[in-house]
């Protein structure tokens, strides 16, 4: 049995951990260009643009590159991942990465960017709430209004206010999940019916997130 000496491990862990950022960096500096951001983009705004602080996550560079455990946040006003890299805010677009993993409140969330969304396009990060056959997305967005907290005859400011939006993907097809029977019709096509009987089996509401997963999850078995 050989017997390495401290000094010996010390010594392969460091070429280790030298390689693994070696990696990371051209990955992200030479594969993935980002572009530099402003920490507070936007101080005379109530709120801010995030989904949540920076978190540990995943950046899904390609179908065969993954980035693990780097700090990311998504900010939702410009619909980008920003990547804390040494103290360097750096953003990436859905043009520029598959798409991310991010546990903003304690549960894993998938981003991913490539869907056709309408009024979007294939650039923008969309959650994947359930993949298959049919895919449902949920797009979640942030914009700047008039703050509906400011007191009344005071001089208007402006707040972030939050927005979301479902979508189904199927084949090459993205089309807004809505839930009107002619809305569900463009949605699902022939498989409507379906869709419809689902629907009464399991007591379904559509406005309901996960009840909209439930459906989409049996419409794919």
């Amino acid at each position: 049995m050989i017997k390495l000496c401290p000094f010996t491990i010390a010594i392969c862990l460091s070429l280790f951990t030298f390689q693994a950022l070696g990696q990371v960096e051209t990955l992200l500096d030479v594969s993935v260009p980002g572009a530099p951001l402003i920490a507070n983009a936007y101080p005379e705004v109530k709120g801010d643009p995030y989904m949540g602080n920076f978190t540990q996550g995943a950046i899904l560079v390609s179908k065969k590159d993954t980035i693990s455990n780097i700090a990311i946040r998504f900010n939702l006003f410009g619909n980008m991942l920003e990547v804390n890299r040494l103290g360097e805010l750096m953003g990436y677009s859905g043009k520029n990465i598959l798409g991310f993993i991010i546990e903003p409140s304690g549960s894993k969330e998938i981003y991913k960017s490539g869907f056709d969304l309408p009024k979007l396009g294939k650039g923008t990060f969309a959650q994947v709430l359930t993949e298959g056959e049919y895919t449902l997305l949920k797009y979640k967005s942030k914009y700047i209004s008039d703050d509906p907290s400011a007191a009344y005859g005071s001089q208007k400011s402006k707040a972030f206010q939050s927005k979301m939006e479902f979508f189904i993907a199927h084949k090459e097809t993205v089309i807004p999940f809505k839930t009107k029977r002619k809305q569900l019709i463009d949605a699902f096509g022939d498989d409507t019916p379906k869709v419809l009987d689902l629907i009464g089996k399991m007591n379904l509401d559509l406005r309901d997130e996960e009840d909209m997963v439930k459906l989409i999850r049996s419409l794919n078995n």
